[in-house]
């Protein structure tokens, strides 16, 4: 029997350097767009 390979699409926001937290933890650098549909966005990218 033939098994087949779900598919995965993983989305994170980070920096340039690749880091997704301050030293100090913090994530204020990632700024809220309201120009941007992240939850259409969301939607768009866990359809099969």
């Amino acid at each position: 029997m033939e098994k087949s390979a779900r598919r995965l699409r993983y989305q994170v926001a980070a920096s340039l350097d690749g880091f997704i937290a301050s030293p100090e933890g913090g994530f204020d650098w990632i700024v809220a767009d309201p120009d941007i549909d992240f939850a259409r966005s969301t939607r768009s990218s866990t359809r099969p």
